[in-house]
């Protein structure tokens, strides 16, 4: 065959008009397209997807929730914010504000008690009431209080914490006036647009100091556990999250003492876990999920420090535990799960405290003018978290 000539035409095609070659034409191309158009256009979703909902979807909502680490009462950073006869932390949150109150909802570790003066630092804390009240004007919504330090004062340090969070209006569990409202608001549920959450909250110890009733403190055990999750599930949320204060300080990899609870927890039913109390970040993992095959529970095991006084390597900063939660047509599930990274750094000729937005800072580092030393311990603090979480889990923008 000469593979110059051109290819004739069959003789069915040939004998069609003109009219009818368009015609013909246009039903196969149309046979051809439909398909494809409906293939890329197709409204249905796959069960379980992983795309955000739609925001036109009827009963569809995702919420933002973040959580901090320890907020502690250090002396010297209590002193920092006496002006004029009064205590203000407000400019702490200088840069680091907009990202709080970006968030739908958001949470920390206060590790310190409300007692009233005179305040007192490590080992036996009572700070501010300003410490919780500009947090709160910060953006804060909750705070849990399970700790090592929340009986540092005793009977009177928990009543008065509850009592000031309370007169602040901000919500709060894991330490109790008496058993009467640990049995009556154990564990709280929150409702952020719709989403039903029940917290748990749980310390390993209290450094030793006996809780006395009628005060409650929630220790960690597998008992207390399994009952607040029962307990959770019968108050029907849609979404169980576990705030746990665990591990060994200032060890940079889980125990395991962590990982024991956190599969505990996770096989009985809880969602998500969020870490607090070794003063430095530890990895970001996840564990199957019992609700759904398809999908996992990320346990944050510490999130490291907040505010504090902490200045030496690994404990000058912390991260902030950022989750999506979606809802959609009655089924809830975490969509998605990041970190935000952030250094403190302590001003040492005004004595000031300011959280740094690691992210914010290696994109416009003329903002912040931090001086040439403290550039490289933000750097150091930054390469260390990114490291010890790794690359797998991403950090928000």
């Amino acid at each position: 065959m000469d593979s110059n000539r051109e290819h004739s035409a069959p003789p069915e095609i040939k004998k069609l008009t003109s009219k009818r070659k368009v015609i013909l034409f246009a039903v196969i191309g149309a046979s051809i397209l439909i398909p494809v158009i409906m293939l890329l256009f197709n409204p249905m979703k796959k069960k379980n997807s992983l795309q955000t909902p739609l925001n036109n979807q009827k009963d569809s909502v995702c919420i933002k929730i973040i959580f901090s680490g320890d907020l502690m009462g250090h002396m010297p950073w209590i002193n920092s914010g006496l002006k004029n006869g009064e205590y203000h932390y407000d400019t702490a949150y200088t840069y680091i504000r907009s990202y709080i109150q970006q968030a739908d909802y958001a949470m920390l570790n206060l590790e310190t008690t409300l007692n009233g003066p005179p305040y007192t630092g490590y080992p036996m804390f009572t700070s501010p009431d300003a410490l919780a009240s500009d947090a709160q004007k910060a953006g804060f919504d909750y705070m849990a209080l399970a700790n090592n330090h929340c009986a540092d004062r005793g009977n009177s340090g928990i009543v008065r914490t509850n009592y000031v969070l309370d007169s602040l209006r901000i919500p709060h569990t894991g330490s109790f006036n008496d058993t009467a409202m640990f049995e009556k608001n154990y564990p709280p549920v929150i409702e952020i647009k719709g989403i039903r959450i029940a917290v748990l909250n749980y310390t390993y110890s209290t450094n030793g100091i006996p809780v006395y009733g009628p005060n409650y403190v929630n220790i960690i055990d597998t008992t207390s556990i399994l009952e607040g999750i029962k307990k959770a599930k019968a108050k029907k949320p849609d979404f169980i999250m576990a705030i746990m204060h665990w591990g060994e300080e200032y060890q940079r990899t889980e125990s395991n003492f962590q990982e024991r609870f956190a599969k505990l927890m996770a096989a009985n039913g809880v969602d998500l876990v969020f870490g607090a109390h070794p003063h430095v970040v530890q990895p970001i993992k996840t564990l199957p999920s019992v609700r759904d095959s398809s999908r996992v529970v990320p346990v944050f095991y510490s999130v490291g420090n907040f505010l504090c006084n902490q200045r030496d390597r690994y404990k000058d900063g912390g991260i902030f535990a950022e989750v999506t939660i979606c809802k959609v047509e009655g089924k809830t599930w975490l969509q998605d799960f990041c970190y935000y990274p952030f250094w403190v750094r302590k001003n040492e000729s005004n004595k000031s405290y300011v959280a740094i937005p690691l992210n914010n800072w290696e994109q416009n580092g003329s903002k912040f003018n931090l001086p040439y030393e403290d550039s490289l311990l933000a750097v150091q603090f930054l390469t260390d978290t990114k490291k010890t979480i790794g690359a797998g889990v991403r950090i928000s923008k």
